[in-house]
């Protein structure tokens, strides 16, 4: 094994057996950035100039679905994850 690839098959096996921790991450950091679009339109809706900034709002709702979608996936990897290591246990 090169020592190179080493990162990324540490990734993908973190990826592969705790695929909740990662996804949820990702997942997170989503949301996170679809909430900071909906501060944003709001700190400009009340500020002194209010209208348009509908983009914001958007955008906003587009990552937050993607957001919750991820986790979603996050949990369907989960029981995958622990499925195959019941079948791996099995096959012991």
């Amino acid at each position: 094994m090169r020592w190179s690839r080493s990162p990324s098959l540490r990734e993908e096996c973190t990826a592969l057996y705790k695929p909740l921790k990662v996804f949820s991450a990702a997942a997170a950091v989503l949301v996170a950035a679809g909430l900071a679009l909906v501060a944003r339109f709001f700190w400009y809706y009340f500020g002194p100039r209010p209208g348009g900034h509908a983009q914001s709002l958007v955008v906003a709702a587009i990552l937050i679905v993607v957001g919750v979608q991820t986790f979603l996936i996050a949990l369907l990897a989960d029981l995958v994850s622990i499925n195959r290591t019941l079948l791996e246990r099995l096959q012991e």
